[in-house]
């Protein structure tokens, strides 16, 4: 994730009328969207990635209990 793509500007020019302050703020708006939307995409693919190992995990554990349980 490179944080400088995320990084607003957040000057506005002195003098400005409501107009050019309302460009400058929707600027950070939609950068800071896009910031959340790429955040969401990466934990879902880490949350997915998370699911999958402790599916693994509890077969293994289940397939270690019918093992002993059979002894």
């Amino acid at each position: 994730l490179d944080a400088r793509k995320y990084v607003p500007d957040l000057k506005v020019p002195a003098g400005a009328s409501l107009k050019e302050a309302a460009r400058v703020a929707a600027g950070i708006e939609e950068r800071s969207a896009a910031f959340y939307a790429d955040m969401s995409k990466i934990a879902k693919n880490l949350l997915s990635e998370g699911a999958r190992i402790m599916d693994k995990m509890a077969k293994e554990n289940l397939a270690n209990k019918q093992k002993l349980d059979s002894l």
